[in-house]
């Protein structure tokens, strides 16, 4: 109908139903054309035309061919609002490219949007960023990204991201002891980093209490029923402590959460590595018994860090 409509007073109105019909029918990049096409034509309505095109921009940006999207964004960033929802569909953007493997791209998306932002999007977006980099093995270039989206005023919960990423890229760089006092000067909110960290200097009993710390938080009130992700907690803890030589600390735990594990599918771990030490021959069966267990230890610990299953 916009042709028969042309040229009359009533066609800007058309022009921004037919968009909008296009982008909830799931044709944002062909919407985000025609609104261009009508701010050229109706110039003294730029003002109308710009919220739509901010909406049909966010939409190609969250829908579209990852590559399209990105060429898009190339060509017209300044449309590109600043709102969680822009925000958000160039973070969502840069995630499908990492998918992609287009790691570079993404990067230099998140880059070029941080430039552009402002106040708590630039932090959000700079964090994003140097999360990226930091996946990457490029400490200097994450801690290079929160340099450059520093914000004042920022609140705390983003601040302290911030943070704890940066002491994790500090502790890449080589500087593990100042990456590990940026941490404790951060706890509570950072003990399941600071848990991390602790462990790859192997300073185990430092890291088993940063782990009980954080247990304490997490863990349900007994009697109630404990999940595999809060077992795998305890059998790690469990492991820091016997690593740590800590004979007093496991029996603590054993007696605090034997009775909660023993259905559960950590039982086994949890007995062996907490279980009374060895004292004859009378043992000699239980010893053949936890030495089978010990050959899948190594593989099953690795496990417990990473989230992942853990067999029987």
């Amino acid at each position: 109908a916009l042709f028969a409509w042309r040229g009359d007073a009533v066609e800007p109105a058309m022009r921004l139903r037919v968009a909008e019909l296009r982008r909830l029918a799931g044709e944002a990049p062909v919407a985000f054309a025609l609104l261009r096409e009508s701010e050229a034509l109706f110039p003294d309505q730029a003002a109308r035309w710009r919220p739509e095109q901010q909406a049909a921009f966010v939409a190609a940006l969250e829908g579209g061919p990852p590559l399209a999207a990105v060429a898009l964004f190339d060509a017209y960033p300044e449309m590109l609002p600043a709102s969680t929802r822009g925000e958000a569909a160039v973070v969502t953007l840069a995630d499908r490219l990492i998918a992609l493997d287009l790691t570079d791209r993404a990067a230099l998306l998140l880059g070029q949007a941080t430039d552009r932002a402002a106040g708590e999007a630039r932090a959000a977006l700079g964090f994003r960023l140097a999360a990226l980099r930091l996946a990457e093995a490029d400490a200097p270039g994450a801690l290079a990204a929160l340099e450059a989206s520093a914000v004042p005023g920022l609140p705390e919960t983003i601040a302290r991201e911030r943070a704890i990423l940066a002491a994790q890229a500090e502790a890449r760089r080589g500087r593990l002891p100042q990456a590990i006092a940026a941490l404790r000067a951060l706890t509570p909110a950072a003990l399941e980093p600071l848990v991390e960290l602790l462990t790859e200097a192997q300073d185990w009993m430092g890291a088993a209490a940063a782990l009980g710390a954080h247990i304490a938080a997490v863990l349900p009130v007994a009697p109630a029923p404990l999940d595999v992700e809060r077992q795998r907690l305890l059998v790690r803890q469990a492991a820091m402590l016997a690593l740590a030589g800590d004979d007093a600390g496991l029996a603590a735990l054993r007696a605090a959460h034997a009775d909660r594990l023993r259905d559960g599918a950590l039982h086994g771990a949890f007995t062996l590595l907490t279980g009374d030490p060895l004292r004859g021959l009378g043992d000699l069966p239980r010893l053949q018994r936890e030495l089978q267990l010990f050959r899948g230890l190594p593989s099953r610990l690795e496990a417990l860090r990473a989230g992942g299953p853990v067999t029987r």
